[in-house]
């Protein structure tokens, strides 16, 4: 009877080791092919910044449905909030007018040349990609083959 008790206490452990030491290097070599983007929206509060910045600038980008509202730059822009509207209803991420929300912040940069902050506040129905063209729209232009910066430090910000 001893003989029948230890013939089933005996475990044969060598398939699971072979199944364990096989799949080991298989999630190792996985976790290479997963990749993962980051926006980087601010400058790091330990670097110094390039310049003297006014504490009384305060460009603001609204992204909503019906558009681009920039606020912060009346002395440039005229008025205390300009809108600028999609030609109809803003669905797609190519419906918001990217091109003139570049062109009045050339118009803002040019009179604040020492800038370089600017706040991104996106309505809760607008898509990422509308709000990830919209930063990059406001930190960089190209101009005659050659990148102009705008205003690099971007930050998002809420209602």
């Amino acid at each position: 009877m001893d003989r029948r008790q230890s013939d089933r206490s005996d475990l044969n452990l060598l398939p699971m080791m072979n199944l364990v030491s096989l799949l080991i290097p298989l999630l190792l070599m996985g976790t290479q092919l997963v990749a993962l983007s980051s926006i980087d929206i601010a400058q790091p509060a330990a670097a110094p910044t390039p310049g003297p910045v006014s504490d009384d600038f305060h460009l603001v980008v609204r992204i909503e449905p019906e558009g681009f509202f920039v606020d912060g730059a009346e002395d440039v822009l005229g008025e205390a909030s300009l809108h600028l509207a999609c030609e109809e209803r803003c669905t797609d991420k190519d419906d918001w007018p990217h091109d003139e929300l570049v062109q009045r912040l050339v118009e803002v940069k040019e009179a604040h040349p020492a800038e370089t902050r600017v706040m991104v506040i996106p309505d809760s129905r607008v898509t990422y990609q509308v709000i990830v063209r919209t930063l990059d729209a406001t930190r960089a232009r190209k101009a005659h083959g050659e990148w102009q910066e705008l205003f690099p430090e971007a930050s998002i910000g809420s209602r």
